[in-house]
């Protein structure tokens, strides 16, 4: 039986039902040589990534090669043209994360290979969640709040430092289970992607290999996750709550065990040439407010991390800095920056006009939570940022200047009644269905509350 190919590219769920498909025994890389199963590919990939339609175009118009392709990569004669090794600024914090980035032919035949070999996630422990169909970091935390005496057990949380620049081509290619040892067509591929000697750095091809596993390459997730599929699998077994996703991994036991748990859970990583991340490690006591993957925990109530109010906080502010210079620059009425402002927020928390909400902040966040705490915070800070985009000042009198109805007609959308409302349930583009206002919630929107970034 071969791999059916659309229902591993249509991968919409969050939840923990997994949908894969059993690889055949030649290869699960057969249906390449099929046409139809590129066009599928590159369909579902345009009707769930509308706005790169500059990728989207690239992968189109290779479709009337995929025959020629097809014909390298099961003939075991593909080899991936250089790439090239670029340094992107980490989104939580400073620092440069290393990530690899390859010409459009090479990155689609990664990336319909990548859901070809999804089947092969079947063979993973249920604890982890990440890169696999049907699961996602939301269903990583859901899955612990439904084992019981939680509250009782004490918390390790750790993260995984440079986790995929650390990882060992050779062994990560070894630790695969043998379903994939013995797809030849796979693997094959796997060795020329990873063990390539050759990528190109500030224009300058440098003639050495690369230590890791190419980050940021659409065949590097399944590697990973078969690396610790070992270590999932033990810390599964002991019957305790564990989950992992990526390089972040949350484990719950005994108090009286945390510290020997926690320097054992360390010398295994270390053995595999991982080391943890100090930083973003956590020893909590039981009954302490925890944090995983954007969401909290404490005592029943699920909230959003301070990591995840931040990264909202900040890119508003940066919004709000950009608009206020560009009016500054240009002379630009206080109401066409409140509209500018607006639009571009609300797309990126309700989506984007004119385009199915599949995927957007809101629709992320707000099923899981059950308090406003950190809405009511984050609804707050947004006027107040929107007001200094038109003044280009945090001060109580930006209330008596720019009241909330202004805010309100220029596309002011709250939170609160988004969550209050289950708005985020429609199909039909956020934009076209305000949220129904209610009166205290204006009321306490209206409120002066001063945040200073």
């Amino acid at each position: 039986m071969k791999t059916d190919l659309a229902k591993l590219s249509d991968n919409r769920g969050d939840g923990n039902k997994i949908q894969t498909a059993v690889p055949s025994p030649a290869s699960c890389l057969d249906p390449l040589s099929d046409p139809a199963s590129w066009s599928t590919f590159v369909a579902v990939y345009a009707d769930k990534h509308q706005r790169q339609q500059h990728k989207i175009q690239a992968f189109t118009e290779l479709l009337p090669r995929s025959p020629e392709l097809a014909a390298t990569i099961l003939n075991s004669q593909y080899k991936p043209g250089i790439p090239r090794r670029l340094a992107v600024s980490k989104r939580d914090g400073p620092g440069k994360r290393l990530v690899f980035v390859y010409s459009w032919p090479d990155e689609l035949i990664m990336k319909i290979c990548s859901r070809l070999c999804a089947g092969y996630s079947a063979l993973l422990p249920d604890c982890c969640h990440a890169f696999r169909a049907g699961r996602s970091a939301r269903g990583a935390f859901q899955s612990l709040l439904h084992r019981p005496g939680l509250g009782r057990l004490s918390c390790i949380r750790i993260d995984i430092a440079d986790f995929f620049n650390s990882i060992d081509p050779e062994r990560a290619l070894a630790a695969l289970p043998l379903p994939i040892q013995d797809d030849k067509p796979l693997m094959d591929l796997l060795r020329q992607v990873l063990l390539q000697d050759e990528y190109v750095q500030n224009q300058i091809v440098q003639q050495k290999k690369p230590a890791g596993i190419k980050p940021g390459t659409p065949l590097a997730p399944i590697l990973a996750n078969f690396y610790l599929a070992g270590l999932d699998r033990y810390y599964q077994d002991s019957g305790y709550p564990y989950a992992r996703y990526s390089d972040d991994i949350i484990l719950f036991v005994p108090p009286e065990q945390q510290t020997a748990v926690y320097a054992d859970l360390c010398v295994r990583l270390a053995a595999l040439g991982l080391a943890v991340n100090a930083k973003k490690t956590a020893l909590l006591a039981p009954g302490v407010r925890w944090e995983y993957l954007g969401f909290s925990y404490d005592h029943g109530r699920i909230d959003l991390s301070e990591i995840s109010v931040r990264k909202l906080r900040d890119r508003v502010r940066r919004l709000a800095r950009r608009l206020n210079r560009y009016r500054c620059r240009r002379q630009v009425p206080p109401a066409k920056i409140l509209i500018y402002f607006f639009r571009r927020l609300n797309g990126r928390l309700y989506g984007y006009t004119g385009q199915p909400s599949r995927f957007s902040w809101t629709r992320w966040y707000l099923p899981v939570i059950n308090t406003t705490i950190s809405l009511d915070r984050l609804d707050a800070y947004i006027q107040e940022a929107a007001r200094f985009a038109c003044t280009g000042r945090y001060r109580r009198a930006n209330y008596r200047l720019i009241p909330y109805e202004q805010l309100k007609a220029a596309g002011c959308r709250p939170l609160l009644p988004c969550y209050y409302t289950r708005s985020w349930r429609h199909d039909k583009p956020q934009a076209e269905q305000p949220p129904v206002l209610r009166e205290k919630d204006a009321v306490r929107s209206a409120q002066p509350v001063i945040f200073r970034p």
